[in-house]
């Protein structure tokens, strides 16, 4: 098997969004990635990972997936892994490589060896992935690991695909923090779901969280970087009234003290309950107390391979 890897992602914004028509805005992220691989050498780790195939395989098998299984079935029998550097449960789309993976190299027709991604069926692809995804969080849109599969940065609005530009001066200004949290996305996805059954917490939800977000992704596209400052501290602010079970409790405190001083603004990276936190800065130099504490990554050197 010749190894192919596939990037980590970072949901820059419209997480839960996407659950309630909101839009999302995701990009690759190349500092870690993951590919399906038949080692050499068995070790504790690839049996581990051998083991969690054939049990995700078995889910599939009931799945209406146009998969190769009988060549899925020689590779998991010859002690197939998942070889990955993407921190599980962190928000940065392990599954979504892994699955991203899985369809590239056992869809028949490979999406990748076309030379014109426009040309082809992205609804198609992505409720391929939707399936495949769902085996792990119970319920997918599929746009994570479309993220991962094309490696290209891309918007997700009105049940749409669309590939964007790479806007790299406003990357610059983003980082995530290590909770050192890790966070079960099916858990914190199901949550999400029976609150929106309230038709209270639903209406909130579309009227202050969506439209923030939906802002946000209009001033980054549209590239107003005093306008994008402004509402990712309206998000942020909306997030910490709104969602704040969604922020682990070690850091609402520093949420909301970075809206307080102006110094940084955090948001949720992914579904929340820990992994990595989200941040944005206009002026790096205001981060040095709290690089002191935190483990901080910019992310603008790894989004572009």
């Amino acid at each position: 098997m010749i190894k192919q890897t596939f990037p980590a992602k970072i949901l820059l914004f419209g997480e839960h969004a996407v659950l309630k028509g909101g839009k999302a805005l995701s990009i690759p992220y190349h500092k870690y990635s993951g590919g399906l691989d038949i080692p050499n050498n068995s070790t504790i780790k690839s049996r581990k990972s051998n083991a969690l195939l054939k049990a995700f395989v078995e889910i599939l098998k009931s799945k209406n997936v146009n998969l190769n299984f009988k060549k899925i079935d020689h590779d998991i029998h010859c002690g197939m892994a998942f070889d990955s550097s993407i921190p599980l449960n962190y928000g940065l789309g392990s599954s979504g490589a892994l699955v991203a993976a899985f369809y590239s190299e056992y869809f028949d027709n490979n999406p990748r060896d076309i030379d014109n991604w426009y040309d082809l069926d992205i609804k198609n692809i992505q409720s391929q992935l939707a399936i495949l995804e769902s085996c792990f969080h119970g319920q997918s849109s599929g746009f994570d690991p479309l993220v991962c599969l094309f490696a290209e940065p891309m918007l997700y609005q009105n049940q749409e695909i669309e590939f964007v530009s790479q806007n790299q001066s406003f990357n610059e200004k983003f980082f995530i923090i290590d909770s050192e949290l890790q966070s079960n996305t099916q858990k914190w996805v199901n949550k999400m779901m029976a609150l929106l059954k309230n038709f209270t917490f639903e209406s909130q939800f579309k009227e202050q969280f969506i439209v923030a977000s939906d802002l946000c992704i209009d001033s980054f596209l549209g590239s107003n970087a005093h306008q994008l400052t402004k509402r990712i501290k309206a998000l942020s602010q909306t997030t910490l009234n709104l969602l704040d079970f969604l922020i682990p409790e070690s850091f609402k405190s520093l949420w909301g003290k970075g809206i307080e001083t102006d110094n940084y603004y955090l948001k949720l990276c992914g579904s929340g309950g820990g992994g990595f936190i989200l941040g944005y800065t206009d002026d790096w130099n205001k981060l040095k107390a709290l690089q002191r504490n935190y483990k901080i990554e910019p992310i603008f050197s790894s989004v572009i391979h």
